[in-house]
C-alpha cells in the first residue's frame, strides 16, 4: 500500500526570543475525516514554545478548512 502525504505547513515564531536549535517535537497528533477524505493534524513544540501546525491529507489535498475540536480523533484509534 502507497500512502501519499499532501501537506500544508504553518510555523510561528514569538517576537523577542531567538530562534531555538534545529528540532522539534510533536505534542498532539491526530486524524479526522471519512475513509475517502482522510486527514491528520500534527501540533509541534520547539524549546518550549509552539513552533507549528501541519495538516495533511492521506492521497487527498490537505483540507481547506480545519476541524472542529470535536471531529478529531488521536492518531492510532481510528
Amino acid at each position: 500500500m502507497e500512502v501519499r502525504l499532501r501537506l500544508c505547513e504553518l510555523y510561528m515564531a514569538v517576537r523577542g526570543h531567538t530562534e531555538p536549535e534545529p528540532g522539534w517535537g510533536g505534542i498532539a497528533d491526530f486524524v479526522f475525516g471519512k475513509d475517502e477524505t482522510f486527514y491528520g493534524i500534527c501540533v509541534l513544540e520547539k524549546a518550549g514554545f509552539l513552533q507549528g501546525v501541519e495538516v495533511y491529507g492521506f492521497g487527498v489535498d490537505a483540507p481547506k478548512v480545519l476541524p472542529k475540536p470535536e471531529e478529531l480523533r488521536p492518531f492510532g484509534n481510528q
